[in-house]
């Protein structure tokens, strides 16, 4: 009887312990999986982003010589405008006219007697002087021509550059879009955004919310700044740290000025603990690390990640829609121990 009151509670607490150890277990593996295919497409955008870095560079170089090309061309040109003029000298020493010209009086003064040595002397004279515009007239035509040949080429380079960059572009944009896809499938980017609602309602200003939704995830063997940041976009600066211009946001950062469509990348490997709008400081991304280092992105167009997930340094996380003859601004803070710091010192040479 005692056994067998025994053998049933050992079958019961089977029946209930085994359902739950193969939940947790398929639940740890999901959870793995889903972190591994994550950090597959991270790498990916950085991967593709970088690529779209090189090939914007190209074309940016390409546009500098085929505007050096036509700079020489008009150049050569300026050579052979006065074709006209020698031309025209052309078809007077063709038809002997220059015997108009004032210096037939000092060749007839000088040889009175012997009108054919003059008439020599005065060609010689001539064709000295306009062989050497000859020259210059033929010699800017093949040099023009070899331009000419030499802009076409790299226009067609250019158009190939261009389609590639298109190509880059759209395949960026899908892996962006199934990153973000994976992302909203974490369950921390639940529990970071119910936190951030708390925080940004009672935060009066940006440390207050930094210190709101800052863990307390650091790496107790570094205690050294790490020369491990990136810039997040490529534009001029056009308000440095320590600096108070237009913005009430610049003297602890530093501010950008973009003139064309671009993608706003991590300035450090770490965890994104903040995103969205908030007060006037409109669309915020806050990533913290290990390291001790804190960095805060304002002013994008779109955010392109959630809070709650890794991110890798260069990649991908935010978009600005630049139109035609106008520009957008990026704020960019970076703090180390809580403190604000000059970014460009922090800057990893590449």
């Amino acid at each position: 009887m005692i056994f067998a009151n025994f053998f049933k509670k050992i079958v019961f607490l089977l029946i209930i312990f085994i359902p739950i150890s193969l939940y947790t277990k398929t639940h740890l593996e999901i959870k793995s999986k889903l972190e591994t295919e994550l950090n597959n497409i991270q790498k990916k955008t950085v991967e593709t982003y970088n690529e779209l870095l090189i090939l914007n560079k190209a074309i940016k170089n390409l546009n500098i010589e085929i505007k050096r090309n036509k700079q020489s061309q008009l150049i050569y040109k300026k050579y052979i405008d006065n074709e006209e003029v020698l031309a025209e000298g052309l078809i007077l020493l063709l038809q002997e006219k220059y015997y108009n010209e004032p210096i037939k009086k000092f060749f007839q003064d000088f040889s009175k007697k012997n009108n054919y040595i003059t008439k020599k002397i005065i060609k010689e004279y001539f064709l000295e002087n306009i062989k050497t515009e000859i020259n210059i007239y033929f010699s800017g035509l093949r040099k023009i021509e070899e331009l000419d040949k030499e802009l076409n080429i790299k226009n067609s380079l250019l158009a190939q550059k261009r389609l590639k960059i298109k190509k880059k572009k759209k395949k960026l944009d899908a892996e962006l879009k199934k990153r973000k896809a994976l992302q909203r499938k974490n369950p921390k980017s639940k529990i970071y955004k119910k936190k951030e609602n708390i925080v940004k309602q009672k935060a009066k200003n940006i440390n207050e919310l930094l210190k709101g939704v800052s863990s307390k995830r650091t790496n107790k063997n570094r205690n050294i700044k790490s020369k491990k940041v990136s810039l997040p976009v490529r534009g001029n600066i056009i308000s440095q740290f320590g600096e108070k211009k237009d913005s009430f946001l610049s003297k602890a950062g530093i501010m950008f000025e973009l003139s064309e469509e671009s993608y706003v990348t991590a300035p450090i490997n770490g965890m994104v603990i903040f995103t969205g709008k908030w007060r006037n400081y409109g669309n915020i991304i806050i990533i913290e690390n290990t390291d001790h280092y804190h960095t805060i992105l304002s002013g994008m167009d779109e955010i392109m990640t959630f809070s709650g997930n890794k991110v890798l340094k260069g990649e991908p996380i935010a978009k600005f829609f630049v139109k035609q003859s106008s520009s957008k601004k990026l704020y960019f803070q970076l703090r180390f121990k809580g403190k604000p710091i000059d970014p460009k010192r922090e800057v990893e040479i590449l």
